[in-house]
C-alpha cells in the first residue's frame, strides 16, 4: 500500500512539475512574440520617417498626397480598354 501512495505522489509531483515547466515556455513564447511585434513596429516606423525625409529632402513636401504616393485619378469608364 505504501508502495502504491508513493507511485502516486510521484506522479503528482512530476505532473506538477511538466505543468510548471510547460507554463514557462508559454511565457517564454509570448515574450519573444511581443519581442518580435515591436521589433516589426520599430522598423516600420523608421521606414516610414526615412520616407519622409526622402520626401522632405527632394523638396516634395507641397505635392498633393496622391501625387506623393503615386495614385491616379479613377479614369471614365468609356476611356477603360
Amino acid at each position: 500500500m505504501k508502495s502504491t501512495e508513493h507511485l502516486h505522489h510521484q506522479i503528482a509531483r512530476a505532473t506538477s512539475r511538466l505543468a510548471q515547466l510547460q507554463a514557462q515556455e508559454l511565457i517564454v513564447e509570448q515574450r519573444k512574440a511581443v519581442r518580435a511585434r515591436a521589433e516589426a513596429r520599430r522598423a516600420s516606423e523608421r521606414r516610414k520617417r526615412l520616407l519622409a525625409e526622402l520626401v522632405f529632402e527632394a523638396g516634395a513636401q507641397d505635392l498633393p498626397d496622391d501625387e506623393i504616393v503615386g495614385k491616379r485619378p479613377p479614369t471614365s469608364p468609356s476611356l477603360s480598354f
